[in-house]
């Protein structure tokens, strides 16, 4: 029921629906003071939310730091999905977000770690095409060798990632901490998650939406771009709280 709920409200999540359901307000509604109190709001989400200057405040004081792990050996890195998807003919994908798959094949060729536990099944509700097979045949084409890959293929949230690579982790008998990868907007909430499992890991974020804070004057000018942008971190903070409420944190 959890997984289910989060996914129907998801699009609750985007301040370009919030307009959208305010504009519908405003055509439905005979009131002319309600009109105009509608109006003025969605003014305001239009400015705030298209504001450089604040998203990049918040999500860089949210993310998770750079990590260095040069000159370090770990028995394993495990891999968060999210990153990927297929299309209409069953063809794998790595989106914008495949940052982590990126680093993930660096820490391995530098020697860093020396296995790959991929977690991640289906994060969609009528979907049975799990991420992890995708991004296996992915690791192989980067000359990753089937020896080095795990792949956890049941969880299809953040907190089953946690629960489940720690049965595999434990069955494959790897010395723990592990190289945690995930976005770096994601890691506050993932980090919380593993340690919760009792899972040691040692963070190696990625996928920054936020590199480096501008303070010009030109941070101030309202961007399209930003308001769209908002979705995914409104959905870190809000998947956050639900966490911690629901006891998985």
């Amino acid at each position: 029921m959890f997984f289910v709920l989060s996914k129907v409200l998801l699009f609750l999540l985007n301040p370009f629906w919030w307009v959208v359901i305010l504009l519908f307000w405003i055509w439905i509604t005979k009131n002319l003071k309600t009109r105009k109190r509608l109006t003025i709001t969605i003014a305001l989400i239009l400015i705030i939310f298209s504001n450089p200057f604040l998203f990049n405040k918040l999500v860089n004081a949210w993310q998770a730091k750079k990590v260095d792990l040069t000159n370090q050996k770990y028995s394993a890195a495990i891999l968060l999905s999210g990153m990927g998807g297929y299309d209409e003919h069953n063809n794998f994908y790595i989106t914008a977000s495949g940052d982590r798959f990126i680093q993930s094949v660096e820490l391995y060729h530098q020697g860093i770690v020396k296995k790959i536990l991929i977690t991640g099944g289906s994060g969609l509700i009528f979907s049975k095409k799990d991420e992890a097979w995708g991004i296996k045949n992915e690791l192989l084409k980067s000359g990753v060798p089937d020896t080095a890959i795990l792949m956890e293929r049941k969880s299809r949230n953040t907190y089953e990632n946690a629960v489940f690579s720690k049965q595999l982790l434990d069955t494959a008998h790897l010395q723990p901490p592990y190289v945690l990868i995930t976005s770096a907007t994601h890691m506050p909430r993932a980090k919380k998650c593993f340690d919760k499992a009792n899972v040691p890991v040692v963070i190696y974020p990625c996928d920054y939406i936020v590199h480096n804070e501008r303070n010009s004057i030109m941070a101030f000018i309202p961007e399209a771009r930003i308001f769209f942008l908002w979705e995914s971190f409104i959905k870190e903070l809000v998947g956050y709280a639900s966490y911690k409420i629901t006891g998985k944190l």
